[in-house]
Order: structure tokens, then sequence, then C-alpha cells
């Protein structure tokens, strides 16, 4: 009886030697501003640990957005193949929110091959495409922010 209860202290102690503390998560990452009234600013954050958006379609040149929380930064490719580059590193199996607006989706106004593109990736990449939605209807000013805070 002695013995199993020294073994039972043993292996108690091991257990608790090798254990690891769980990791904390990554701090939220927030993805635009915006100002209803002077009296109730708002910040949007990501809800998952990836997310992509796409501002100014159709009207202007678009302005892509990648958001990597893990990381604790936001990526501004130049153009869209350089935005497709950026999604090809988001590692596989990953929950990626497409970020839409209430009234229109992510590739609204895109020329249809890039949308077509844009539509391959995730299920390239194994990614579990999640919708995210932001309305900014009655925004005053709304401002994308290009640096992780």
């Amino acid at each position: 009886m002695k013995r199993l209860i020294a073994l039972w202290v043993v292996a108690l102690a091991i257990c608790g030697c090798i254990s690891t503390p769980d990791r904390p998560r990554p701090l939220a990452i927030a993805i635009l501003e915006y100002e209803r009234s002077p009296e109730s600013p708002g910040v949007e954050l990501l809800p998952h640990d990836y997310g992509v958006l796409i501002k100014g379609l159709p009207e202007e040149k678009p302005e892509f957005f990648v958001y990597d929380r893990p990381h604790h930064k936001i990526v501004c490719p130049s153009d869209f193949q350089a935005f497709l580059c950026e999604l090809e590193n988001i590692p596989s199996g990953s929950r990626v929110d497409w970020v839409n607006t209430c009234t229109v989706p992510l590739n609204y106004g895109m020329p249809e091959t890039e949308s077509t593109q844009l539509e391959r990736v995730p299920t390239k990449k194994r990614l579990h495409r999640g919708g995210y939605i932001i309305c900014t209807c009655e925004s005053k000013e709304l401002r994308l922010l290009k640096v992780a805070r």
C-alpha cells in the first residue's frame, strides 16, 4: 500500500512539473473606428483570428485588408495579386471572417475574374469562411485601421 501511495505521489509531482499553463489568447485586433455622434464613438474588433476586407469597390480603387490576430498585425496589400498572396499565408484550416457591411458583400463590384479567384481561396486552403457584418449606415466618420493596436 505504501508503494502505491508513493507511486501516486510521484505521478502527481511529475504531472505537475510537465503540465503547461494555459497560453493567453492573442489580443483582440481593432479593424475600424467610427463615430455616429460625438457621444458615441465605437470600435469594431475582429471576432476570430483572421479576417479580410475590401474597401472602395466599385466606385474607387480598392483597398485590401488582411487581419492577423495571432501575430497582431494588419496587412494592406497594394493590389489584388498581393492580396491573394497574403491570403495564401493564412494557415490551412483557419477560420477567416469575410468582413461585409450590412448592405454589400465583400466582393461587391469586383470584376468577375477576380471574384472567382477570391472565391477559390477558401476551398484551396480549407479555410472556414465566416461572415462578419458591420453596420456603418449611421456613421459620420469611419476610419479603417491599417496598424494593429
